[in-house]
């Protein structure tokens, strides 16, 4: 009986603590913007789509300009990038959060990042880019509404 006692708590223990890392990577009320956009981060660096996606706008509008400079307009499409870009292997991503502003409705972070990652032959490259997201307040929640990515040209 003390076993099961002990077998029980442990698994009870267990499933509280991946229920409250589950819950971690979900935006939230009361999240400030900054708290939101880091939460948005980590969900990238844990490769979570879904807590990634809990922090963008729950509307079908989205405004997407990728640093290739094409314009994916819908969250649905957004997701599907994030899809494919998750399940590519050998990438790192580093970010600098250079402004943040926090209005009542709408809010932006601009930050820097260093990409690494393979192209389809397998070589290796990297990439900077200037990274926007711009958000607004969406039941009661800051929501993301526009991504914007700039590469950073260097030696022009």
């Amino acid at each position: 009986m003390r076993a099961l006692t002990a077998t029980f708590v442990f698994v009870l223990g267990f499933s509280l603590f991946v229920c409250a890392q589950e819950e971690a990577l979900r935006n939230r009320p009361g999240l400030s913007l900054r708290e939101t956009f880091d939460l948005y981060i980590d969900c990238i660096d844990a490769t979570d789509l879904e807590g990634m996606m809990s922090t963008v706008t729950g509307g079908p509008e989205f405004v997407f300009l990728t640093t290739s400079g094409s314009i994916i307009d819908s969250v649905e499409g957004y997701h599907q990038f994030h899809v494919e870009w998750i399940a590519e292997k050998g990438w790192e991503i580093t970010f600098e959060i250079l402004a943040v502003h926090d209005g009542t409705d709408l809010g932006f972070v601009l930050s820097r990042y260093h990409y690494e990652g393979l192209t389809p032959d397998g070589e290796p490259y990297s990439s900077d880019s200037y990274f926007t997201l711009i958000f607004h307040r969406e039941d009661g929640m800051w929501k993301a509404i526009q991504d914007q990515i700039t590469p950073i040209r260097t030696g022009q």
